[in-house]
C-alpha cells in the first residue's frame, strides 16, 4: 500500500471511531460508517475501484468484461457494475390559487384586503348575487 493510501486508511479508521461514538445520537452516522466500511477494503487492496453504473445492466457487464481483458487495468483497478439508482419520488406540489379583493378607504388612505381561496379543479362564480355566487363581493366594490 502506498504512503497516501496508508494515511487515508488510517484517517478513515479514525472517522469510523468518531462515528461509532455518535451512532446513538443520529442514524445518519451509522449510514456514513457503513459507507466508509465499504471503502476501506479497496484501500487495503491498493487498487482503484472503478464502478460502472448503467440503466442497462447487460451493457455495463459487457463493458466490465471488455475492460477486464486488459491485464494492466486489472492489476491497478477493481471493476464493479451496478444498476443506475432510481430517483426518489418527489412529492407532487398542489397548485393553489387565491383571489384578493382590495378596497381603498378615502378617509385615512388605508386599504382592506380580503383573500378568497380558489379551488384549482372547478369553476367558481364570483359576484354580488347570493343565490348563485360562491364568492360574494361586497357592494362597495
Amino acid at each position: 500500500m502506498s504512503l497516501k493510501s496508508d494515511k487515508l486508511a488510517k484517517r478513515i479508521q479514525e472517522i469510523q471511531q468518531f462515528l461509532a461514538a455518535r451512532i446513538e445520537e443520529d442514524e445518519t452516522y451509522s449510514e456514513v460508517s457503513q459507507e466508509l466500511s465499504k471503502i476501506a477494503p479497496s484501500l487495503a487492496a491498493g487498487k482503484l475501484k472503478i464502478q460502472i453504473i448503467s440503466s442497462k445492466l447487460l451493457s455495463a457487464q459487457a463493458l466490465q468484461q471488455f475492460l477486464g481483458t486488459s491485464k494492466v487495468l486489472t492489476n491497478i483497478c477493481e471493476l464493479q457494475t451496478d444498476p443506475l439508482p432510481s430517483k426518489p419520488e418527489q412529492p407532487e406540489l398542489q397548485p393553489s390559487a387565491t383571489l384578493t379583493s382590495q378596497v381603498a378607504f378615502t378617509s385615512n388612505n388605508g386599504q382592506r384586503q380580503t383573500h378568497y381561496p380558489l379551488p384549482t379543479n372547478q369553476k367558481v362564480i364570483i359576484g354580488r348575487n347570493p343565490h348563485i355566487c360562491q364568492i360574494l363581493l361586497p357592494d362597495d366594490h
